[in-house]
């Protein structure tokens, strides 16, 4: 009976996705300075996150499309489509200042 529900466990986690990460930093597109507490969001959904002091993020999502929202106070917003199928993605982002536009 172990074995039978061990089997029964691993094949869970085959047919389940696990989830992948999209990370990287959030920076001033004209000084490259981190943009601390900047937010990256999944558009039509209602998972998030802010970046750390330091620009940094890390979002878990499963395989699929999506487009990430990113924003800072007084700041341009980009909208960036973004596939994952099966690896890690790295993903840096300049966002450009209301005020340099």
């Amino acid at each position: 009976m172990k074995i039978f529900f061990i089997l029964f466990l691993s094949a869970i986690s085959v047919c389940y996705p696990q989830d992948l990460k999209i990370s990287g930093t959030i920076r001033d597109a004209n000084s490259g300075d981190p943009l601390p507490y900047a937010n990256i969001s999944v558009k039509d959904q209602s998972k998030g996150i802010s970046t750390d002091l330091n620009g940094k993020y890390e979002l878990s999502l499963p395989p699929g499309n999506y487009e990430l929202l990113v924003s800072y106070i007084s700041y341009k917003s980009e909208t960036i489509p973004v596939q994952i199928i099966n690896q890690n993605i790295e993903l840096n982002v300049n966002l450009v200042s209301l005020g340099d536009q």
